[in-house]
């Protein structure tokens, strides 16, 4: 049970280009976050420019663990 609090998971995400950032909840240690993070840092992980939502959201969901366990230690001081 103690090992699968440690691990950040990810309760639900909208991604939006328009507004050029990705939402997400994310539950960590038994506390409930919201995480914002601005699309460019999935532009500059892939080293292309996403044109639309979908790409960004595959592009989300292949860095999803990286981009949980960076969420997890900023908001929660790991």
């Amino acid at each position: 049970m103690r090992l699968r609090l440690a691990v950040p998971r990810l309760e639900a995400r909208r991604v939006s280009r328009f507004d050029r950032r990705v939402q997400m909840r994310i539950a960590y240690r038994g506390n409930t976050h919201t995480v914002q993070l601005s699309t460019n840092v999935l532009d500059d992980m892939d080293r292309t420019n996403y044109e639309s939502d979908a790409a960004l959201a595959g592009a989300f969901d292949a860095h999803q663990a990286v981009i949980l366990l960076r969420a997890a230690a900023g908001c929660c001081g790991d």
